[in-house]
């Protein structure tokens, strides 16, 4: 029997291309790998799950887990590959801006040897101009803080082998940054495409959500703010002291300075930093609460086409 390749994809309102989806993922040929198609689906506000029932009703090499809230797209994944069967997984996002049509060229690559494929978005297709900065920006800082063990500019299109879904599935924690799945092996590869626009609705991501996936990045991959927080305070440290010298040189020299307007300003400085430290410390400690206490397990609320040891495995 042929070896399995399984295509995971986390959905959010994607009833409207939801069905364009299937129909270009079933017109892709793998030559000697079957297929399976796992939807990831957060409960959203239209007729996605529904679509997607109508779908594996029909197709059995699809299948679908509908999520008992909104989790988020990370964590969608991590689902997904918990339940992938396949000698590698391909993961992709479901408005097909990641085309379906670069997976037999993602199966050829991994086919010689590397244990991960990138897809590496040369062209960012119906981005505004700030967005494709902030991303441009983002991604540099993120390799630079995980030491260069990510792919700038590729997003979540990756085909990674059974021996990377394994070793990424077995990290505890819910907060898991997928595409900080590169840091698990040096045997990587990637290729190259031109990122076409939405072919319908828009992007689920606002500023406010982007921020989010950032910090959760910066926090969940890397102890990069915590480090930062003791580079910053003897950054201040030494700007005090600097400030104090010449304070006792004002007067002694007998020009003291009225320093009303910039004590207050290193009070307002002093203060919000430390403000921001503490919150980012008691989100670490938040997050080894959630490990200490085991809940990163997803509740699912249904379940399309699946085994019942797929469904324990997440229980």
């Amino acid at each position: 029997m042929s070896k399995l390749i399984s295509i995971v994809i986390p959905l959010y309102n994607e009833e409207e291309t939801l069905p364009l989806l299937y129909s270009h993922l079933s017109s892709i040929n793998l030559s000697r790998y079957r297929k399976e198609v796992i939807l990831v689906i957060d409960p959203g506000t239209d007729r996605t799950f529904e679509i997607a029932r109508d779908i594996c009703r029909k197709d059995k090499s699809w299948k679908a887990i509908l999520l008992s809230k909104r989790y988020g797209q990370d964590y969608a994944i991590n689902v997904g590959l918990m339940n992938a069967k396949g000698t590698a997984a391909v993961v992709m996002d479901g408005d097909l801006q990641d085309p379906p049509e670069l997976i037999p060229e993602m199966v050829a690559v991994w086919e010689k040897g590397d244990s991960i494929v990138s897809a590496v978005r040369k062209h960012r297709g119906g981005e505004g101009a700030v967005k494709r900065a902030t991303s441009y920006l983002f991604n540099r800082i993120l390799k630079h803080l995980l030491k260069g063990d990510i792919t700038v500019d590729a997003g979540n299109f990756k085909l990674i082998d059974r021996s990377i879904v394994d070793a990424y599935t077995s990290i505890r924690g819910a907060d898991k940054y997928f595409r900080a799945v590169d840091a698990l092996t040096q045997f990587k590869s990637r290729i190259t495409f031109d990122q076409p626009p939405r072919v319908s609705g828009k992007t689920k991501y606002n500023f406010l959500n982007s921020l989010s996936l950032a910090l959760n990045a910066a926090i969940s991959s890397t102890a990069a703010i915590l480090r930062f927080a003791i580079l910053l305070s003897a950054v201040f440290t030494i700007i005090s002291l600097v400030y104090g010298l010449f304070i006792l040189y004002s007067h002694f020299t007998g020009a003291p300075v009225e320093g009303w307007a910039s004590t207050n300003f290193f009070i307002a400085v002093f203060a919000s930093m430390q403000f921001f430290m503490i919150g980012a410390l008691g989100e670490y400690v938040y997050r080894n609460n959630l490990l200490l206490r085991n809940n990163d397990a997803p509740i699912i609320k249904e379940t399309l086409n699946l085994s019942p040891l797929s469904r324990h495995r997440n229980k």
